[in-house]
């Protein structure tokens, strides 16, 4: 139903945003997958972790804001574990509606045993928690650990949260409002290109014995286009395929559809357009990496951050004052 409303550069984002699905068979919807991964944000594409994550919070955060009128009295001291079971429930809905696409499952699977660890009140390690949800998909399919897909998509999760562990948490108590304010956007900006260059780096000789080639853009890419997905695109794509659900069997065209499909055409067409004036205005940030690393490189390079990973579990990060 997205294809009769939509044209191909905002079909392009729709689809894979929304649904997992790639679409490519126009020039105009191929240009907007080479420019997202020419500024390094490809990973948008594909609904797995940050998705999962994004969902999780939509669904928690329209069910507090149902909570008052279905909670009373004394049932509502269980409300936020049910709540965020709820969400989580939700979350696994609508894995199921898009046909469970696998990295989607792994993200569901990790952050259903965060959500359980949460609610028992337990104080597992998250490295713990990334170790045996890995471990649980490799038992159900072995053969995942050769997939391309699983080995990025772990390894960034592992330099993820080492790099959140390590970013130092502002103590805004005391200070004015404004500067409160201040603080938490500069600290937001600040922890986005932190784990960009945590995840980055992590990923390095896996990106170069695959792709042979990095994106310089993907510190400014994930600084623009993350918080647009988030606040807009997403919650946006949300309530049009719940409309498109609700008018299934009927012919497209009623006035709500319609209504909705209008703001998502101008919504994911601009997000598309700003990917596309990205790639263009940086068309030489393209960093040309070695193909080939070899064993003993590999083997080096991920000792040291073995290291280093040990380092950033290894205590809390501090927290600065003011």
């Amino acid at each position: 139903r997205a294809a009769y409303y939509l044209r191909a550069p905002a079909l392009a984002v729709y689809l894979p945003v929304l649904l997992g699905v790639r679409e490519r068979s126009t020039p105009e919807a191929r240009g907007v997958v080479r420019a997202f991964r020419d500024v390094g944000v490809a990973h948008l594409f594909a609904i797995s972790g940050l998705h999962v994550g994004l969902l999780y919070l939509c669904f928690l955060t329209v069910l507090r804001l149902l909570r008052r009128p279905f909670l009373h009295g004394q049932g509502s001291v269980h409300g936020p574990a049910l709540l965020r079971l709820a969400a989580m429930g939700l979350v696994w809905a609508y894995i199921a509606l898009i046909g469970f696409p696998v990295p989607a499952l792994r993200a569901a699977v990790m952050g259903s045993m965060l959500v359980w660890s949460s609610l028992w009140g337990t104080r597992t390690p998250r490295p713990y928690i990334l170790a045996l949800t890995a471990l649980l998909l490799l038992a159900w399919a072995p053969t995942q650990i050769h997939d391309l897909s699983f080995q990025l998509s772990f390894l960034a999760y592992l330099f993820l949260v080492a790099a959140i562990e390590r970013w130092p948490r502002w103590q805004l108590r005391d200070d004015a409002p404004w500067l409160r304010q201040a603080k938490s956007v500069a600290n937001l900006l600040g922890l986005s290109l932190w784990v960009t260059l945590a995840v980055t780096l992590g990923l390095l000789p896996v990106v170069a014995e695959t792709f042979g080639r990095l994106s310089l853009l993907v510190f400014l890419g994930n600084l623009l286009m993350i918080p647009l997905l988030t606040y807009i695109v997403l919650p946006l794509g949300l309530v049009a395929l719940l409309v498109s659900l609700g008018h299934l069997g009927g012919m497209p065209g009623g006035w709500l559809e319609r209504s909705v499909f209008t703001a998502v055409e101008g919504v994911f067409g601009a997000w598309a357009a700003l990917a596309t004036t990205l790639a263009e205005a940086g068309a030489g940030w393209i960093l040309i990496i070695p193909g080939s690393w070899g064993l003993r490189s590999h083997a080096i390079y991920y000792g040291v951050a073995a290291l280093m990973l040990a380092w950033a579990f290894s205590r809390p990060s501090r927290e600065l004052r003011k």
